[in-house]
């Protein structure tokens, strides 16, 4: 978890040893006193999480009011919904489910935040009409990406959302038993969803962490010479 200033400025640093970057802005705000440059230094750690390739999670106080009143303020929706916009994987609610007064609306909020700030990045606005200013990404968030040391897996990943956005395709389906993958395709930020049929509940539970993934538990064929990633 980074919680602070200095830890909020040195993300890169942690990007190869890391598997995931919790990032809580909040926390690095209060560490120094202050608001000033935690969203640009929270955008950072997002970006250097999204260049090696690993999950980045915002988490604590994202609608911490909602612990004592039932709608969030507008900072906060303005929070989570920069954490989306930013290209985090997952915006996390705890003492707000945990302990607070309203979970249930708690967690309606942050679902409508999110999207809605995916309607924006989709380049749609609620009603469906084009917005201004499109942050379709995936070309661009693709050539920002650190090469896998695996190069065969990397280069299927990097072809697979090439061809999906030269062929105009709805989705990316892949079939996998350990996730590498269906997380190798999320790592290139594709602009449409990722479906991942997996073998175990645990494949699963990983690859549900990630942006855009869509994870389906198949059960395990016996038998079966085929071998998938």
């Amino acid at each position: 978890m980074l919680r602070s200033s200095r830890a909020l400025l040195a993300g890169a640093g942690f990007a190869a040893a890391a598997s995931a970057f919790a990032l809580s802005p909040r926390s690095s705000a209060l560490s120094i006193g202050g608001d000033e440059g935690t969203a640009r230094r929270a955008s950072s750690a997002i970006q250097a999480a999204l260049g090696s390739g690993k999950p980045a999670i915002v988490a604590t106080q994202m609608l911490d009011s909602m612990m004592r009143q039932p709608r969030p303020t507008r900072a906060e929706v303005t929070d989570v919904a920069a954490a989306v916009l930013d290209g985090a994987d997952a915006v996390m609610l705890s003492g707000e489910t945990a302990a607070g007064k309203y979970p249930l609306e708690a967690l309606r909020a942050m679902k409508s935040i999110i999207r809605e700030a995916d309607a924006i990045i989709d380049g749609k606005s609620r009603e469906g009409e084009t917005s201004g200013k499109s942050y379709a990404r995936s070309a661009q968030k693709s050539a920002n990406v650190v090469p896998l040391q695996d190069v065969e897996l990397d280069a299927v990943a990097r072809a697979a959302c090439r061809a999906a956005d030269a062929l105009d395709a709805k989705l990316i389906t892949c079939v996998t038993r350990s996730g590498q993958l269906a997380k190798a395709i999320a790592r290139h930020r594709p602009s449409i969803p990722i479906v991942a049929f997996c073998y175990t509940a645990e494949v699963g539970r990983s690859l549900a962490l990630h942006r855009a993934v869509t994870p389906i538990l198949l059960d395990a064929v016996r038998g079966s010479e085929q071998k998938w990633t």
